[in-house]
């Protein structure tokens, strides 16, 4: 049994569609972070939003589609509160 953090990835039927991005608003309330080569997408949900399993919303606010293309050194921008971003994707869905 994977216990890992990446134990709810999924295989897609077309590896070769892009997946939609959701449209995160900037808010007055986001909170800007340099991201450096320690930093870990899962570490900052859990820090910022209290669960680890919002990582993909830092991800896909920022314009990324993996993790591993995100350089030390950059500003990411962290949706915040979270509550408002869930109800804004929930709307797009």
């Amino acid at each position: 049994m994977d216990t890992g953090r990446y134990k709810k990835i999924f295989k897609m039927a077309n590896p070769n569609k892009n997946v939609p991005a959701y449209s995160i608003m900037d808010r007055q309330t986001d909170i800007y972070v340099n991201y450096n080569d320690t930093d870990r997408l899962d570490n900052m949900a859990y820090r910022f939003y209290g669960s680890s399993e919002y990582w993909w919303i830092i991800l896909d606010a920022n314009n990324y589609q993996i993790e591993f293309d995100i350089e030390p050194g950059e500003i990411l921008r962290i949706p915040y509160p979270l509550n408002e971003v869930l109800q804004e994707i929930k709307e797009q869905v």
